[in-house]
């Protein structure tokens, strides 16, 4: 993070969306069957000089393999590969059923242990339990949100 701006919007956005994303994992990973994975889009939009950082839904444009709109950056080689990785997971998502495919490293299924999480930046990579702290947080210090499931 690069201010207390940013962990603030981090910390928001992670308790209104990210929590409910992690519980519904969680229930997938238990149920047994059919895997569930994690990612979080880190990458940085370089459209508006940058300003806007990893926006919420910059990573829509990316999947459909969109490197030309202004928000992947108009074409710009890092754009194309972004758009290229995260564009193939889908396909090979839709394909087979496991996001895995030779644009990105490994993915493994997420687990209520490991919590292994696609990283999709610059260098996409598998992280475990990313933003720990701030779950951990969400666990102790709010309700359940089953109701709003």
């Amino acid at each position: 993070m690069s201010s207390e701006g940013d962990d603030k919007v981090v910390v928001f956005t992670d308790t209104q969306v990210r929590s409910r994303a992690i519980a519904q994992a969680e229930r997938k990973a238990a149920q047994g069957g059919g895997g569930a994975w994690m990612y979080i889009w880190e990458w940085a939009t370089p459209a508006f000089d940058g300003k806007l950082g990893a926006v919420h839904g910059h990573d829509v444009d990316a999947s459909f393999n969109l490197y030309r709109n202004g928000i992947c950056g108009t074409g710009d080689r890092t754009g194309r590969l972004m758009a290229k990785r995260l564009a193939s997971t889908f396909v090979a998502f839709a394909k087979t059923g496991n996001p895995d495919n030779d644009q990105i490293p490994h993915w493994p299924t997420y687990d209520a242990s490991a919590r292994a999480t696609m990283i999709f930046d610059a260098d996409t990579r598998v992280v475990n339990d990313p933003r720990a702290a701030i779950r951990k947080y969400w666990s102790q210090n709010t309700e359940s949100t089953a109701d709003d499931d």
